[in-house]
C-alpha cells in the first residue's frame, strides 16, 4: 500500500485479455505476456515491480489463453502477492474488461497493461497526483530524440487531445494510470467499450484527465521486433556502469580548463587495467561527460570527438573493447536537462541500450555525477585518490 496524507492506494488492475494479433505464431501457443524472457513471464517482471514498490494487491483480467496466467501466478502466495482475477470474453474490449470486474475494483486504483513495462517511481506519480488533486491520470513517455508515435496533446499536465496524430509534442500514453471506480459509470451501458475512445474523451471533457511524463524506457510486447530488446533488458547477466570521464578517466585539468587535443589526455593510472577487469565481468561500459568547454569555445565539437576517438583506440590496443557509447553534453547552463547534475545523457544511454537501472551502477568524482545518479535513480560511487576506478574495478563483484 502507497499512502500519502489521508490518500491511499494498494491495488493494481492489470489487463491481460487481449489475443496479441501481431505477435503471432507466438500467441498462437501463448497469452503474450506469459511468453518468457530469462525464464520468466514477462507479467512477472511486472507484478515484481509493482511488488518493490508496496503494492502487493493484484486484479487481473483476463480472457485468451486465461488458463496459462491462473496456473502459474494462482493465488499469487508463492510470490508474495494477492491476486485476484476477473474473465471475460476473447473479443471483448478494454473497457468492457474494467466494467466485468467493477464490484472487485478499489475506489482508486492502479490501472495497466499486461504487455508494458517501465520502471518508473510509483510513490513519486502517487505523491503528483495527491499533491494536485488529480482525479485521474495516466503516464506517458517523454521521448527525448524523436517526434514520433505521440498521442497525448498537453499543458500543464492537462491533456487537452487524445489520438496518433500529434507528432511534434513528445508525449506517449504508456498503458500506466491511477484511475477511480467510479470514472468507469460512464461506460455502464455501453457496448463492449473501449477506454481510449470512449473513457478518455470523456474524462478529457470533463478535465479530469492529468500526464504524468517520465522519461524512463518503456518495453512493450507489440510485435516480435521489440523482442530482442526486452530480453536483453531483462537479462540477469547484463550489467552496466556509468563513468564520468575527467577526474575518473584520466587527469582532470583547473577549474575552467578543458582538455583540447588527446596530448592533454592524461590515463589515470591503471584505467586501463580497470576496464579490463570490467570486461572480465562481462560488464558494458558506458561514459557520461559534461563538456561546456564547446559552449565556451574552448574546443570544438570535432576536436571533441576526436579526443574520443583516439581515446577508444589506444584503449583497445590495450585490449579494452567493453565502451558501449560515450554521452556527452556541450551546455554551460545546469538548467539543460542534459547536462550533470540532470539525468538526460543517462536516459540517452538507456534509450540505446536498453539498460536496466537495478543492474547498473555509476562512478563519479564530483556532486553533480551523484546527483544525476540519484535523479535517474542508480547506485553511485564517488571516485578520489585512494578509491579510483581500479581500486572498485578489483571488488565490482561484491558491488553489483
Amino acid at each position: 500500500m502507497i499512502i500519502h496524507k489521508s490518500k491511499k492506494i494498494s491495488q493494481a488492475v492489470i489487463l491481460a485479455g487481449g489475443q496479441g494479433v501481431r505477435l503471432r505464431p507466438i500467441t498462437d501457443l501463448y497469452q503474450k505476456c506469459m511468453f518468457r524472457f530469462d525464464g520468466r513471464p514477462f507479467l512477472y517482471y511486472l507484478i515484481k515491480f509493482y511488488k518493490g514498490q508496496d503494492i502487493k494487491k493484484f486484479l487481473i483480467l483476463t480472457g485468451y489463453k486465461s488458463e496459462q496466467i491462473m496456473s502459474y501466478f494462482g493465488n499469487g502466495k508463492n510470490f508474495g502477492v494477492k491476486i485476484d482475477y476477473s474473465y471475460s470474453p476473447i473479443d471483448a474490449q478494454t473497457g468492457k474488461r474494467v466494467l466485468d470486474s467493477y464490484d472487485q475494483l478499489d475506489e482508486l486504483f492502479f490501472l495497466s497493461y499486461a504487455d508494458v513495462y517501465c520502471n518508473f517511481d510509483l510513490k513519486s506519480y502517487f505523491t503528483k497526483y495527491c499533491l494536485n488533486n488529480w482525479k485521474s491520470s495516466i503516464v506517458v513517455y517523454k521521448n527525448l530524440i524523436e517526434n514520433k508515435g505521440n498521442n497525448i496533446l498537453g499543458k500543464g499536465n492537462k491533456i487537452l487531445n487524445y489520438n496518433n496524430s500529434f507528432q511534434k509534442n513528445n508525449y506517449k500514453d504508456i498503458g500506466f494510470g491511477i484511475f477511480r471506480k467510479e470514472d468507469f459509470n460512464v461506460l455502464i451501458n455501453k457496448k463492449n467499450p473501449v477506454m481510449e475512445k470512449v473513457l478518455y474523451p470523456y474524462l478529457i471533457k470533463k478535465s479530469f484527465l492529468r500526464y504524468y511524463p517520465v522519461n524512463h524506457k518503456y518495453y512493450s510486447l507489440t510485435d516480435v521486433s521489440r523482442l530482442p530488446a526486452i530480453e536483453d533488458y531483462f537479462n540477469n547477466s547484463r550489467y552496466f556502469v556509468f563513468l564520468d570521464r575527467d577526474g575518473v578517466i584520466n587527469k582532470k585539468l583547473p577549474k575552467g580548463e578543458y582538455v583540447k587535443n588527446f596530448k592533454e589526455f592524461v590515463f589515470i593510472k591503471n584505467t586501463a587495467n580497470a576496464l579490463k577487469n570490467f570486461q572480465k565481468k562481462k560488464i558494458n561500459i558506458v561514459i557520461v561527460t559534461n563538456q561546456a568547454g564547446v559552449s565556451r569555445k574552448k574546443i570544438s565539437i570535432k576536436n571533441l570527438k576526436e579526443v574520443h576517438s583516439k581515446m577508444i583506440d589506444y584503449l583497445e590496443k590495450l585490449g579494452v573493447s567493453n565502451i558501449k557509447g560515450i554521452y556527452f553534453s556541450t551546455s554551460f547552463n545546469n538548467k539543460n536537462f542534459l547536462r550533470k547534475p540532470n539525468p538526460g545523457l543517462l536516459f540517452l544511454a538507456e534509450q540505446d541500450f536498453s539498460i536496466n537501472r537495478d543492474k547498473a551502477i555509476f562512478f563519479g568524482d564530483s556532486i553533480t555525477d551523484q546527483l544525476a545518479a540519484s535523479a535517474y535513480g542508480v547506485r553511485f560511487y564517488k571516485i578520489n585518490y585512494k578509491k579510483n576506478l581500479f581500486y572498485y574495478s578489483k571488488r565490482i563483484q561484491k558491488i553489483i
